[in-house]
């Protein structure tokens, strides 16, 4: 019998927000937020133009908001427990009664997440899952604002999957996700779960594609 491997995206799947936007507001007081935001918007315009890529704007955006100032000075201490609460109080309860389900099961938990592994590594610690992310730079003992890895987005989420369990036809893989950015994920998945935590996948292969073209402009900010 195939091993069970359950994969869950985070931001929109696991929690109802986003986790990048969530970091920001608790790196900046309220007036550097508004002034930070008001000055990047520059960056998004040229993004959504097409002009600069994703992980150049998430590298950016890091640098704007001072993120990386959140997980590694200790006077941020406690906007950096804020944050772990924040994430924690958006906790979909159904996607953690999913994850508890899989467990009991005896099934194999990945988190895969565009979503950097220095917002997510506390969180999965704590779930006791393991983590698939895009990958900052962590130098004697310190989160950088540049990116190690590619934006684990789209097909790269199913390459880096695959560098993490090797040959997928090896495992029974149940999948969950939101977006566009899964829908890779979900099209090699033997059960694949959009927008939803049914027992059962309410959407076969057809219809999840006309879903995912009219969810084009979804809630994620990358």
């Amino acid at each position: 019998m195939k091993e069970k491997i359950a994969v869950f995206d985070f931001d929109g799947t696991i929690i109802n927000g986003d986790s990048l936007l969530i970091a920001a507001f608790n790196a900046n007081h309220k007036l550097g937020l508004i002034i930070n935001i008001i000055n990047f918007i520059p960056n998004i315009v040229l993004w959504k133009l097409g002009l600069v890529s994703t992980s150049s704007t998430k590298q950016s955006f890091l640098k704007k908001f001072n993120i990386c100032d959140l997980f590694n000075k200790s006077i941020y201490e406690k906007n950096l427990n804020n944050y772990i609460n924040s994430i924690k109080n958006d906790i979909r309860e159904e996607a953690l009664e999913r994850i508890r389900f899989h467990k009991d099961e005896g099934d194999r938990v990945i988190v895969c997440s565009a979503s950097f592994d220095m917002l997510l590594q506390p969180i999965t610690q704590n779930m006791k899952v393991e983590l698939i992310s895009t990958r900052l730079s962590f130098i004697h003992e310190k989160w950088h604002p540049r990116l190690i890895s590619k934006n684990c987005n789209g097909i790269e989420k199913v390459e880096r999957l695959k560098e993490v369990i090797g040959d997928i036809n090896n495992y029974f893989i149940e999948s969950y996700g939101d977006s566009s950015g899964d829908k890779e994920l979900l099209r090699i998945s033997d059960i694949e779960h959009f927008r939803t935590f049914s027992k059962r996948s309410l959407f076969d292969h057809k219809r999840l594609m006309i879903n995912f073209k009219t969810f084009i402009n979804n809630k994620k900010l990358f």
